[in-house]
């Protein structure tokens, strides 16, 4: 591509067009708005992805292990997603694919520890602190790193470690 465009800007300079040197390539960021948007709708596609999941396939929710195993799949699959960043709409689909996973697993890690929410807290707390530290999104690094805290606060509020939620 790169060689197809010096091709084209020397003969734009032969038929003096141009002069100069060829403009350096660069990416254009999308606007503000624009990227609030997408998330907004990687949201709402999370949702709807659920919903789907939960309506048309009811049992993958029934079944804890299938529920789990599909959750880590769609994380899985986002991850491979968000490695090859391609364009804003890739990125937010990729987004909602990882959320609609992490509520899956989260529901499958809740109903395998049924006897103690304390366990499954911390379980989710490790699982996002692991999600911070691997994905390649900045906004899903943020998403995890604040479900991260939340769980672990939740956490040593049943443990009865209330005075120190404060400082997390």
């Amino acid at each position: 591509m790169i060689r197809e465009n010096d091709h084209i800007w020397i003969e734009l300079q032969q038929a003096g067009i141009v002069a100069g040197r060829p403009p350096e390539g660069g990416t254009q960021e999308s606007p503000w708005y624009v990227k609030t948007l997408l998330a907004f709708s990687g949201w709402l596609a999370a949702i709807f992805l659920l919903g789907f999941i939960g309506m048309g396939l009811q049992f993958i929710i029934e079944n804890d292990f299938a529920a789990f195993t599909t959750g880590a799949m769609m994380i899985t699959g986002a991850f491979f997603v968000l490695r090859t960043p391609q364009n804003e709409f890739v990125e937010h689909l990729a987004l909602a694919l990882s959320l609609a996973g992490q509520a899956l697993v989260v529901y499958a890690i809740f109903q395998f520890s049924r006897d103690s929410d304390n366990t499954a807290l911390l379980l989710v707390a490790l699982l996002q602190v692991m999600l911070a530290l691997a994905m390649h999104n900045y906004i899903h690094r943020v998403f995890s790193s604040f479900f991260a805290a939340f769980s672990f606060s939740l956490f040593m509020i049943g443990v009865g470690w209330t005075f120190a939620v404060s400082a997390v």
